[in-house]
């Protein structure tokens, strides 16, 4: 069974955030559970959109993490510490 959480958010993000539209292409670069990736292929197809899946690749995870190590500050930065 389907978690109706994915399903809705799946929705919000066709209909709302991106406007999906008949005949636009997406690319869905996935990291997600494959339950979600279904969703936003379904909700894709239904607003007309033709989805292209890639699924985490180890670009993207690096692309991530570099992302995420930019905007991380290092630890005694973040509270007082003695080291």
């Amino acid at each position: 069974m389907t978690d109706s959480r994915y399903t809705k958010l799946a929705k919000l993000l066709v209909e709302y955030s991106t406007e999906l539209k008949r005949g636009d292409r997406i690319l869905l670069d996935m990291m997600m559970s494959d339950e979600f990736t279904i969703e936003l292929i379904r909700a894709s197809r239904a607003a007309g959109a033709m989805p292209f899946v890639e699924r985490g690749t180890r670009a993207s995870v690096a692309r991530c993490c570099a992302e995420l190590m930019k905007s991380t500050p290092p630890p005694c930065a973040i509270s007082n510490c003695s080291a």
